[in-house]
């Protein structure tokens, strides 16, 4: 049986990314390689791979982004997804 560990910081991300007018979110960590969160936000779908400071792909995760036809964010923090989604300026 498959048991997914979400990283350390995706309690604290869903929680925040909850107070954001508008966006919706899907956690979908507990499927083998596919990426921990789904956002949708402002008309755009978003697959978001939440990493603690030091985290690293595991190798269903590398296997699932290299075959995904489309963009996989990873993200270490909850700033990187406000960047992403257009809310916070580098």
């Amino acid at each position: 049986m498959y048991a997914a560990r979400a990283d350390n910081n995706q309690k604290d991300i869903t929680s925040k990314l909850a107070k954001i007018p508008g966006l919706s979110q899907f956690d979908v960590h507990r499927q083998p390689g596919f990426c921990d969160k789904i956002i949708g936000y402002r008309g755009i779908n978003y697959l978001i791979e939440i990493k603690s400071k030091n985290g690293k792909l595991s190798e269903s995760q590398k296997e699932f982004h290299g075959n995904w036809n489309g963009k996989i964010h990873v993200v270490y923090s909850f700033e990187e997804i406000l960047i992403i989604l257009g809310i916070l300026i580098k």
